[in-house]
């Protein structure tokens, strides 16, 4: 019986395959898509602008020919720029003889588009921004606790006038983090334009992320800048409470001398109000959460 079986599997296989043999030796008609290669460009060339990047090509012949070529998706259409500059024009037609791999597949019946249009530019460089696109998110009680790191920041593009004229920055692909708890570093791949060749295709990125903490910092000296001769401003109290948040590794390594307290003294000049409020300044990635006393008395002194 497993005998039998397998017989009628065989043939039944066989059958099929002998099905699609004959089928394929028929003759059909498909569509074979090529992407546009230009060949015979002058040193220092190349083609910026064209009309169009793929000519679609139905041609009649063979089956077993077409499937081959529709699934092999080789070859590039090749047009000769015969080594000329400026604004040109191709008609397909009369490039088929260097083109012998479609040729050999049938007869071709219509093309699409006929004429290309095309420019032939002198390649030329420069140097433009990278600009990353990223969102970060974090898990709670954690933060960002330094800068956002890429490098390189700009890179050196070429290609046809016509492109790279156009061109102020380079975008990398996006990226999007969730729930962030410690220090991250990744390389982003630039977005490529056709046409245009890259001094890197990408850049490196890196930041800090610490927990999220509060410290405070007792009897933070306030200074007065900008004195006048032969007067001297005096605050009472001198010095201040200050609460700060930021990433518990920064906050740990921050001295008193990180923090700058200051009350200008054409404050004092302009007051109305008898007390003083002081500006506090905190590295980066660092708040002020609360600071006492939050106004000073002061007085106005000859020296």
């Amino acid at each position: 019986m497993k005998r039998k079986s397998l017989t009628i599997i065989f043939v039944s296989l066989f059958s099929v395959i002998l099905w699609v043999y004959v089928s394929l030796a028929d003759e059909y008609r498909a569509v074979v898509k090529a992407k546009v290669k230009f060949i015979h460009l002058p040193e220092g060339f190349a083609v910026g602008y064209k009309s169009s990047d793929e000519i679609d090509f139905t041609i009649k012949g063979r089956g077993i020919k077409l499937v081959k070529q529709i699934w092999s998706n080789t070859g590039d259409y090749e047009i000769s720029a015969k080594n000329e500059i400026g604004m040109k024009h191709a008609y397909i037609r009369n490039e088929l003889d260097q083109n012998i791999w479609l040729t050999s597949t049938g007869q071709i019946l219509e093309i699409y588009p006929e004429k290309i249009d095309y420019y032939v530019d002198r390649i030329v460089k420069k140097t433009v921004k990278v600009k990353t696109d990223i969102k970060l998110n974090f898990r709670e009680g954690y933060g960002l606790a330094s800068d956002v790191f890429y490098f390189p920041d700009s890179i050196r593009i070429s290609g046809p006038e016509t492109l790279v004229q156009i061109i102020d920055e380079v975008k990398t692909e996006r990226l999007e983090l969730k729930n962030l708890e410690k220090d991250y570093s990744i390389f982003l791949p630039i977005i490529m334009e056709q046409g245009i060749s890259y001094e890197f295709n990408g850049c490196s990125v890196n930041f800090e992320v610490q927990k999220i903490v509060d410290k405070k910092f007792d009897k933070i000296l306030v200074k007065v800048t900008n004195s006048p001769a032969g007067k001297e401003l005096m605050l009472l109290p001198g010095t201040l409470e200050i609460t700060l948040r930021g990433g518990i590794k920064k906050l740990a390594s921050m001295k008193d001398t990180d923090i700058a307290a200051e009350i200008n003294f054409s404050a004092a000049i302009y007051d109305t109000l008898g007390t003083l409020k002081p500006v506090i300044k905190v590295p980066d990635y660092v708040t002020v959460i609360d600071y006492q006393p939050r106004r000073l008395d002061y007085i106005i002194k000859q020296k």
